[in-house]
């Protein structure tokens, strides 16, 4: 009856383990926007959960401008290995800057954008997961940036 003790133990332990809901980061103010910004990781966003769905979240991933179909567009990758797949599948498009940021720190997140491709960078933005699904459509997209810097 006592070995018997021990394995019901540890497999009750990983049953419970298993059973744990996903870990929410508690999202933060920060002076980008005055709603509060939640980190994530790749895993977070494109791992089936849509719990920051519409939320400002903080991103790192390596960016890089690709041509799908006639016009550019840009995504973030988990690592620079992924990017050279050129699969939009597991990327996050990044969107257009937010209207409502001031016109000098515009024009440093437009050159960060522009002169840091191939390289990890930090997004802030709102993301949205995508309706359709296809080749050329990323999962998500990070919309509304209201913070890009290279990565350090």
């Amino acid at each position: 009856m006592n070995k018997l003790r021990l394995p019901i133990f540890v497999l009750a332990g990983l049953l419970l383990i298993g059973c744990q809901k996903e870990a929410v980061v508690p999202c933060q103010q920060t002076g980008f926007t005055d709603t509060p910004v939640c980190p994530v990781s790749f895993f977070q966003v494109l791992g089936g959960t849509t719990h920051y769905n519409g939320k400002i979240v903080r991103i790192e991933g390596f960016i890089r401008t690709i041509k799908v179909g006639e016009s550019p567009r840009t995504f973030l990758y988990f690592s620079e290995e992924q990017a050279n797949i050129r699969n939009t599948f597991g990327a996050i498009e990044v969107g257009e800057l937010a209207n409502g940021i001031k016109p000098g720190r515009r024009e440093a997140y437009q050159k960060v954008l522009s002169t840091s491709q191939n390289t990890y960078v930090e997004i802030i933005g709102e993301l949205a997961y995508s309706s359709s699904a296809g080749m050329d459509v990323a999962p998500a997209k990070i919309e509304n940036l209201v913070g890009v810097r290279v990565a350090h």
